[in-house]
């Protein structure tokens, strides 16, 4: 997404209003040693446990991203009436409106991390300017939200984060009735992303089953902070299978990338290099970073509502 700061938040006050208005569909999950999980309870979705999303947790490391899925598929899907069913792609919102008006106007980041998803492109890796597309039509599914909940499905916490059906809906956008997005049709590379096995997760602190997902598989994948850009704040990540029997959201917020500090060539009087006096758009950019996450209320340890609840 080529998203520019000055052109988003428009002015301090505007950026004010702005926050109050992200990821408005969505409940904070859980915050714990630096991962934010949202969970879900196994059997919430159809076709049974193999198609299953119970956990989503995204890690902050400072400069990567890390991403773990806890589902009942494994990577590269499972074959049903003779057609491979996937994964799907994951989905970042950073536009503080629904996924389908972000869609719309292309404004999406996509990660493809399954090369057997059937997605418009065809790299595995981090796609800016996304717009996103349906298969569930090809691999046996619903066509909508609504049918899929009209079906009796999305017991308990619907989707995660996403934790009832209307805020579901509203997140979606269309009431429901639009297409289950759950591809990369369009975008632009800006970065790969490189697979994780579950003992590196482990290692880096991700624990599903303490929260009570416990699907057979653990996915995971890291990508370079650095391709989100500029781009900070609050979020909803998202993904559904390809067949639509299942999807799991997490709202969360990530803090702003901070520049590397600069130094002149010329020493100091003790020999020591001079640090560089920052540009004032520099200047600028970290004030307005400061104020508008200064706003924001960051996960504690345990529950929190960076969100607002529906």
């Amino acid at each position: 997404m080529k998203t520019n700061l000055a052109t988003w938040f428009g002015s301090a006050a505007a950026a004010l209003c702005l926050v109050s208005t992200v990821a408005p569909q969505a409940n904070a999950g859980q915050m714990v040693n630096g991962w934010n999980y949202s969970i879900q309870s196994s059997g919430n979705g159809s076709g049974g446990a193999v198609y299953d999303f119970t956990g989503l947790a995204i890690k902050d490391t400072g400069d990567s991203i890390i991403v773990a899925l806890n589902t009942g598929m494994s990577l590269g899907g499972n074959s049903y009436g003779g057609t491979q069913i996937g994964l799907g792609d994951l989905f970042f919102n950073f536009t503080g409106k629904d996924f389908a008006t972000a869609n719309a106007s292309g404004s999406l980041f996509g990660i493809h991390f399954d090369p057997t998803t059937n997605s418009t492109v065809s790299a595995t890796g981090v796609y800016s300017g996304v717009t996103a597309k349906s298969v569930t039509a090809s691999h046996y599914g619903y066509s909508s939200i609504n049918q899929y909940f009209n079906a009796g499905y999305g017991k308990g916490s619907v989707q995660g984060d996403l934790v009832t059906k209307d805020g579901a809906r509203t997140y979606y956008g269309n009431g429901g009735s639009g297409p289950i997005y759950n591809v990369v049709n369009t975008g632009t590379k800006v970065a790969d992303v490189t697979m994780l096995t579950k003992d590196i997760l482990t290692a880096n602190g991700l624990d599903f089953s303490t929260l009570g997902a416990k699907s057979p598989q653990t996915l995971g994948f890291q990508f370079s902070k650095a391709a989100l850009g500029a781009v900070f704040g609050s979020y909803v990540a998202n993904i559904f299978m390809e067949c639509g029997n299942d999807g799991i959201a997490v709202a969360g917020t990530l803090a702003a990338n901070q520049p590397p500090t600069t130094t002149v060539p010329t020493p100091s009087a003790d020999g020591a290099p001079t640090p560089a006096v920052p540009e004032p758009a520099e200047i600028g950019g970290v004030a307005l970073a400061a104020l508008i996450l200064g706003t924001m209320k960051l996960k504690a340890s345990k529950r929190s509502n960076t969100g607002l609840k529906l």
